[in-house]
């Protein structure tokens, strides 16, 4: 999570900057490499998880059994990680910042749905079945694999020019249409520059 947020913290700054000579349409990518970053982190994360519960699942003897505190925390840590995602989002969606949802996916609601798999985990381990443990843990890896694929993937699609939305076109296409002198509208192309 810090190293996610260093990345955010680092390309909201370079984000900000106006059009130079080295980039004449500004810097607003740098928030698209941001999100391509905290999805690689993700997926990176997702994969460590399910080599972890891959590992477990050969040697099911050695799971420990876990102490109920274990659940107190992890029903805590959902508690104040859905809270933070819930503030993060609509922020993010304030500012109109795919880098600072991607951030609040990451840092929040990947670790409340984590926290509330792992509660679950952690029952069924006190019922003593420990197999819960590592089963649970495939299947945060996979939930968060998942996100970091999602996230990194848009990105690089729009780092790769994608073009916006047909509703946004259509808007576009009204507006140009609505504008004095304006005959026709053919060939309009379209592509994303950060947010």
């Amino acid at each position: 999570d810090l190293v996610a947020d260093f990345v955010v913290l680092v390309a909201n700054h370079h984000s900000q900057k106006d059009a130079d000579a080295d980039h004449p349409y500004g810097h607003q990518r740098f928030e698209t490499g941001a999100s391509l970053a905290l999805g690689a982190l993700l997926l990176a994360v997702g994969l460590g998880m399910l080599w972890s519960a891959f590992t477990k699942l050969e040697a099911p003897a050695s799971i420990p059994t876990v102490h109920l505190s274990a659940l107190w925390v992890a029903l805590g840590a959902l508690v104040a990680k859905e809270t933070l995602f819930r503030y993060m989002l609509a922020v993010a969606k304030r500012v109109k910042s795919s880098m600072l949802v991607a951030n609040a996916w990451h840092a929040a609601r990947s670790d409340a749905a984590s926290s509330l798999v792992v509660a679950i985990g952690i029952v069924g381990n006190l019922a003593g079945f420990p197999i819960f443990d590592p089963i649970a843990a495939l299947i945060v890896g996979f939930m968060v694999s998942r996100m970091g694929w999602s996230f990194g993937w848009d990105a690089l699609h729009d780092l790769m020019d994608r073009a916006v939305d047909d509703e946004e076109v259509a808007a576009i296409r009204a507006t140009l249409l609505e504008t004095p002198g304006v005959e026709n509208v053919h060939d309009l192309r379209t592509r994303k520059m950060g947010d």
